[in-house]
């Protein structure tokens, strides 16, 4: 390989420091979005986890009601299988509430270090591309010319999907 591009495939003393940037810019980007994704979704679940318990709980609540009114136990009070519920099933409505809230409040995990990082991961991500086509000749394709892929054109194509 003594060709136009050696200096990219060869060792890394011999890399242009362009490339050598975009090398590590690439790998670190992907790595701090999957970090955010990461965080995101744990936090995604455990909302999804405080909205499930709190809808069973209200269902508990309310066939406990419901039953009361079909047996007839509603007295002359007309809250009186609300309360008569809320004593057997040990909660009110307004507990679940609170109780969702207070479990969603607490599902927000490190939301500033999941902004930094994914904000972070998406501009180095961004670089990767220019800094490669930063150099003379990145635009040379050698499966073009019939030379086989390199390690370069791989690069390059990574870093315009990503």
């Amino acid at each position: 390989w003594n060709g136009r591009y050696a200096a990219l495939d060869g060792p890394d003393d011999e890399v242009r420091p362009m490339v050598r940037a975009a090398r590590f810019l690439g790998p670190l980007s992907l790595g701090l979005l999957l970090f955010a994704a990461f965080l995101a979704s744990s936090t995604w679940v455990c909302a999804e986890e405080c909205i499930r318990d709190a809808e069973a709980l209200e269902d508990r609540l309310l066939e406990c009601e419901e039953q009361c009114k079909v047996v007839g136990k509603t007295d002359e009070f007309p809250n009186a299988c609300k309360d008569r519920c809320a004593s057997e099933v040990g909660f009110t409505a307004n507990r679940v509430r609170r109780r969702q809230a207070r479990c969603k409040k607490e599902c927000d995990r490190s939301p500033a270090l999941m902004r930094f990082s994914s904000f972070l991961g998406t501009i180095l991500m961004l670089c990767v591309a220019p800094l490669l086509g930063a150099y003379k000749g990145a635009c040379y394709c050698e499966c073009c010319v019939g030379k086989g892929c390199s390690a370069r054109l791989a690069l390059f194509n990574i870093a315009w999907v990503a």
